[in-house]
C-alpha cells in the first residue's frame, strides 16, 4: 500500500522514529514534545483560547507522568531530586490549567528548558538506565502532530 498523504506520510515517519529510537534519545524526544506544549499552551493561554491551552497543559502532565513513573528513584544518588522536580512541575501545570494562567505555566518552563538542556547528552544508550526510567509509553505522547490533543 502507497501512502500519498502527506500527513498520513509525516505520521507513518514520526511512528518510525519513535520505535526505532534508543530509550535515550526517547527520553530526549519526551522532553523536547513537553517543551513544545508548553509552548503551545501559554500560546493559546495569552490568545484567550482556555480550552486550548488547557488541552496542551494536560497532555505536558500526561508526559511529565509518564517521565515521574517510569523513574526509578533508586538507581542513582540524583533520581529523588528529580522525582521531585517532576512532581513540582506537574502541581505547577495543574494550577496554571485551573486558573487558566500562562505567567504561573511559563514559570514551569525555565525550570523545564533548563531540565531539557541538561538531559541533551542523554541521547547514549545508557542514559536511560543511568537515569533510572524505565521507557513505556505510546508513540502519540512524543509525535507533535500525530492526533493528540
Amino acid at each position: 500500500m502507497t501512502m500519498t498523504n502527506p500527513a498520513a506520510m509525516r505520521a507513518r515517519y514520526l511512528a518510525d522514529a519513535v520505535t526505532t529510537a534508543s530509550p535515550g534519545r526517547l527520553i530526549v524526544m519526551l522532553y523536547d514534545r513537553l517543551v513544545l506544549d508548553l509552548n503551545r499552551a501559554e500560546d493559546g493561554l495569552r490568545a484567550g483560547d482556555r480550552a486550548g491551552g488547557a488541552d496542551w497543559l494536560l497532555h505536558a502532565q500526561e508526559i511529565l507522568l509518564e517521565l515521574r513513573t517510569s523513574l526509578d528513584v533508586t538507581a542513582w544518588s540524583g533520581a529523588a531530586g528529580l522525582a521531585r522536580l517532576y512532581s513540582f512541575l506537574i502541581t505547577e501545570l495543574i494550577g496554571a490549567n485551573v486558573r487558566a494562567d500562562a505567567d504561573r505555566e511559563e514559570e514551569g518552563g525555565e525550570r523545564r528548558e533548563q531540565e531539557q538542556c541538561g538531559h541533551v547528552p542523554a541521547c547514549s544508550d545508557r542514559a536511560p538506565r543511568l537515569l533510572g526510567h524505565t521507557l513505556s509509553f505510546p508513540v502519540h505522547c512524543i509525535a507533535p502532530d500525530a492526533g493528540c490533543r
